[in-house]
């Protein structure tokens, strides 16, 4: 292993790999489980665990700028989805021109509120360990990074 991915940001790599390796379990989880949607539904499930993969691999092994960036964008996305399915769950709502329904949700009951909360806090996570990373320049290949350690 290199020296630029040892120490802090080699950890908050390996923390974010971790967490989204997580995050991929989970989404095959409820892929797999009955009662959580149609087939279009899980493959779109499977879909994005499978889209998550290359990143959590280069999280591991090498976090690059761009490989943090597009954690942080990805992930802000998710946050941003599981908020708004949260908040169709609790009345009616309209999301991208669709009417969500917020009946199945309730059906699946705490079961799907406790999986999206979850979803909610690993998408909040990975978006923290994304931004303290490019916030403070020292991702692989960053200008900042580059120059040496700040000082607290």
């Amino acid at each position: 292993m290199t020296a630029d991915g040892d120490g802090a940001v080699g950890a908050l790599g390996r923390t974010a790999a971790a967490t989204g390796a997580l995050c991929v379990g989970v989404h095959l989880a409820t892929a797999a489980a009955g009662g959580h949607g149609g087939a279009v539904q899980k493959a779109v499930l499977v879909a994005m665990a499978a889209a998550c993969l290359p990143c959590v691999l280069a999280l591991w092994r090498r976090p690059a700028v761009g490989v943090w960036r597009g954690t942080a964008l990805m992930y802000g996305g998710m946050l941003f989805v599981h908020l708004v399915l949260l908040s169709a769950g609790s009345g009616s709502s309209v999301h991208m021109g669709h009417a969500v329904d917020t009946g199945s949700m309730a059906a699946a009951g705490t079961w799907t509120e406790a999986g999206m909360w979850g979803g909610v806090a690993l998408a909040a996570l990975q978006v923290a360990l994304a931004g303290t990373v490019l916030a403070t320049g020292r991702a692989r290949g960053s200008q900042r990074g580059a120059v040496g350690v700040r000082s607290g």
